[in-house]
């Protein structure tokens, strides 16, 4: 079962993804789009540590991590519904502040799609490649 990926794209803009892919190393883009792929096959069960991590608390339980390092912490807060998977905040982890500015952030794309869910847009594979 391959899920569809789809990635947060504000009208007028890029999106978050397509700004922060460019800014990493090769090998921690090629390591991050290997666990994008994954994340569209894995079954919903295996999203486990030390790769993926869904947050518990009751504002953000709808959301998970994607992680992954090479030098730096690389980390995309994505959601899932109706079974397609939505990247949404990928970030850098310096400090734990990080992440949740990066779940705040998540909340206010999250309802961005809830208005105008053409700001989901499906990942083309072909622009990271």
């Amino acid at each position: 079962m391959m899920r569809t990926i789809k990635i947060y794209v504000p009208p007028g803009q890029p999106g978050p993804l397509l700004e922060f892919l460019p800014t990493l190393d090769e090998k921690l883009r090629r390591k991050l789009l290997q666990q994008i792929v994954r994340l569209s096959q894995i079954h919903l069960c295996d999203l486990k540590e030390p790769h993926f991590k869904h947050f518990v608390l009751e504002k953000y339980n709808q959301l998970y991590e994607l992680r992954e390092k090479n030098k730096v912490l690389a980390r995309i807060i994505f959601t899932i519904r109706d079974g397609d998977i939505i990247l949404l905040a990928p970030f850098i982890k310096r400090q734990p502040r990080d992440t949740m500015k990066a779940l705040e952030q998540s909340l206010k794309m999250l309802a961005d799609i809830r208005d105008a869910p053409e700001f989901a847009v499906n990942m083309k594979w072909e622009e990271y490649l």
